[in-house]
């Protein structure tokens, strides 16, 4: 299991089944899976363990949810997502 620097983590954009689309950063992945994490519609931050499949990176200026706790632009590049 990898995970990403603290702050540092990447954007993803995921189609969830019971939610539809979401904008998300990634915490920690397998080769399989992958742990994303946002904040809804009613400001709860939320996280679920995904397919890798259903993850598409983006940059943070293309996401609609961005972490105000950000380190910093989007320099790190995670291998394998």
């Amino acid at each position: 299991m990898q995970s990403a620097p603290y702050r540092r983590e990447p954007y993803v954009r995921v189609e969830l089944p019971d939610l539809g689309t979401v904008d998300a950063k990634v915490t920690r992945w397998t080769a399989t899976r992958v742990l994303i994490r946002w904040v809804d519609e009613s400001h709860d931050t939320r996280s679920a363990w995904v397919p890798v499949e259903w993850v598409t990176r983006i940059d943070r200026a293309e996401s609609s949810w961005r972490d105000p706790y950000d380190l910093g632009g989007q320099a790190f590049v995670t291998r394998g997502l």
